[in-house]
């Protein structure tokens, strides 16, 4: 291997420096030359020191070009891997873990399989594929130029249509429920986009900070956000397919049965739209009324579903409805997860503290 290639390999290493006055009131220290040659930093090039909770400094390049320089290609033999679903949930993961290529190699380009991942491939952005007589390759390209907080809100917008078109679809039109699975898909294509990004900035800090993700800890606590804003659309996917259902077999829902539901949908859009408010404000109090809120409205759903079951006859409709505010609780669980990490991240730093009132963060 060239020296070339050796001086861009990243190595775990450490270096004792001494620290040197400068001036009167300055001081400085050296850095290690072959650092400096492997991240490309010259005379002039900025440098971002990050100061931890337990006191110790990170030091970090801000170059820019912020992509990481991602070379992993993955090979699968697909003929050997028959197992049910395996192969596209190789493609996703690959892809969330910042893989650039994957390569499945297959006496059967024409394998059903195939055309599966091809249609999976169509929800990952930025992705692309070849097939040869024996392989069909994927690849990924390495942008990551998009603006999370941009990403967030796509991902919550798209829930709350999805929430109004079921109550549409409950207060007699059905017509609405034709939006829901590709709402569905578009949050899964944001989603697994955010997930790529989270994953690559805790891979390669510089990216990171670039993107505004100064804390570590906020790279867990934003993965938790994506991840509980996807799972609420799955639930409203699947609230979609039970109201489609029950309106293909006993047509719309009776006047008085859907003002109770509709009344509690009002509810959970107003909890997420609260939520995304105090996420983006980083309001906590703001947060803990929202948590506060969802209990309530939990309980509310529980009398909601057992109000239903008095006044319902048919044991099959009362299941479908039941299943639907089994749902929509699903819902309020997920987005309280939300108002969990925007106190858990004001709790942690001195700058957020504050937004607390009577709360003092100090070092010992």
């Amino acid at each position: 291997m060239s020296s070339n290639n050796d001086s861009k390999k990243i190595r775990r290493s450490s270096n004792l420096r001494s620290i040197l006055r400068l001036g009167k009131s300055s001081y400085v220290i050296t850095l290690p030359h072959d650092w400096l040659r492997m991240m490309g930093l010259k005379r002039g090039d900025k440098v971002l020191l990050v100061t931890n909770q337990d006191g110790s400094l990170a030091l970090y390049p801000m170059a820019t070009d912020v992509t990481p320089r991602i070379s992993l290609v993955l090979e699968v033999n697909a003929d050997k891997m028959p197992e049910r679903n395996v192969l596209e949930r190789i493609l996703v993961g690959a892809y969330l873990e910042g893989i650039k290529r994957v390569i499945f190699k297959t006496s059967n380009p024409d394998d059903p399989r195939f055309e599966r991942l091809k249609q999976v491939s169509q929800k990952l952005i930025n992705a692309r594929y070849t097939v040869t007589h024996n392989t069909v390759e994927f690849e990924f390209q390495q942008n990551f130029d998009a603006d999370f907080t941009n990403l967030v809100v796509r991902l919550s917008a798209s829930l709350l249509s999805m929430i109004a078109y079921i109550k549409r679809a409950i207060n007699g039109q059905p017509e609405y429920l034709k939006n829901i699975e590709k709402m569905e898909n578009e949050i899964d294509r944001d989603y697994w986009w955010a997930l790529r990004i989270l994953v690559a900035s805790q891979i390669n800090r510089g990216l990171a900070i670039n993107l505004g993700f100064r804390n570590p800890a906020h790279i867990i606590g934003n993965r938790a956000i994506i991840r509980a804003l996807e799972l609420a659309g799955d639930y409203a996917y699947e609230i979609a397919q039970d109201l489609q259902e029950l309106i293909d077999s006993y047509g719309n829902i009776p006047k008085d049965t859907a003002d109770i539901i509709a009344k509690t949908i009002d509810k959970c859009e107003d909890l997420i739209s609260h939520s995304i408010y105090a996420l983006h404000a980083l309001d906590p109090l703001r947060a803990n009324e929202n948590l506060n809120e969802a209990l309530e409205l939990r309980e509310e759903l529980r009398r909601t579903c057992l109000e239903l079951a008095d006044k319902t006859i048919d044991k099959k409709f009362l299941i479908y409805l039941s299943r639907l505010i089994s749902r929509l609780i699903d819902v309020v669980e997920s987005v309280s997860t939300i108002n969990e990490v925007i106190i858990n991240r004001c709790l942690g730093s001195e700058e957020t503290i504050s937004r607390f009132r009577h709360l003092e963060l100090r070092r010992e």
